[in-house]
């Protein structure tokens, strides 16, 4: 892992085990992109018989799944080299230190033309959340801290795969949108989701109401509600293997540039 701690982990794993008898409660979006995320399960067609779940609960149904809580094992994979056929993960790595390198981690645990295929919260998740919690902490307050954790855009999400060594990448994307009744509702979901703040350089003292309340002015509404909107990544690499589609070599194309761009 790497030296810099983004996020607490022993507090998320604090969160998680308060949680866990209530979260059935508030797995709603969890389910909704497990739904999605297991479409794209289906659509690839291929017999894994090895497979390994990166998450803080078991998702998967199949007897071939096994499952891994990464925070608990502090980010380290304790996984034999080339020895899974696919490695899934449903909303779970946005909590991670060191995502570049839990990512090399994935693929060299991975058999050559083994599948990763996961969720992640995308950067535009909670937009309107972040936003007018600044506008009002800067107001109440006079400064601003960390409240919402920094999501991956999808740009970036595409260059960490290539880094990672990953063939074939895709990343694409979606956004689930939520209606509520107001920021308190929003923000107590987050809680029973277990999506509390959990940034290391996080607030530690009392906030006051007052930076709440003038939050809830603050956020956007449409009739007299709010809506959440939580942009989902999906990804989906594979092991290097010779058998994959391979990119051309220089010198092989066909056509002359200088006459195209003419």
């Amino acid at each position: 892992m790497s030296g810099i701690e983004i996020f607490d982990t022993s507090l998320i794993l604090g969160n998680r085990k308060r949680i866990q008898d209530g979260f059935p409660e508030y797995d709603f979006l969890h389910n909704e992109v497990l739904q999605r995320l297991d479409e794209r399960f289906l659509d690839v067609s291929r017999d894994f018989v090895n497979i390994l779940e990166i998450s803080s609960r078991k998702n998967l149904k199949s007897d071939n799944a096994k499952f891994y809580d990464l925070l608990e094992n502090r980010e380290v994979l304790n996984i034999d080299k080339s020895s899974l056929d696919c490695v899934f993960s449903n909303l779970n790595l946005h909590w991670i230190n060191d995502l570049p390198g839990v990512f090399i981690q994935i693929n060299n645990i991975l058999k050559p033309d083994g599948m990763f295929l996961a969720s992640v919260f995308g950067g535009d998740s909670l937009s309107d959340l972040r936003q007018a919690l600044m506008q009002a902490e800067m107001e109440i307050s006079g400064g601003v801290s960390p409240r919402i954790s920094p999501f991956i855009d999808i740009k970036d999400m595409g260059a960490l795969m290539q880094r990672a060594g990953f063939a074939l990448p895709v990343v694409d994307s979606d956004t689930i949108t939520v209606e509520y009744s107001d920021i308190f509702k929003l923000m107590k979901d987050l809680k029973g989701m277990g999506e509390g703040n959990c940034l290391s350089q996080r607030r530690k003292n009392f906030t006051p109401k007052a930076v709440f309340d003038r939050a809830a002015e603050i956020y956007p509404k449409i009739n007299g509600k709010i809506e959440a909107k939580f942009e989902i990544l999906y990804i989906i690499g594979w092991k290097k293997h010779k058998s994959q589609q391979q990119p051309a070599k220089r010198g092989t194309g066909q056509i002359n540039l200088s006459e195209i761009l003419e």
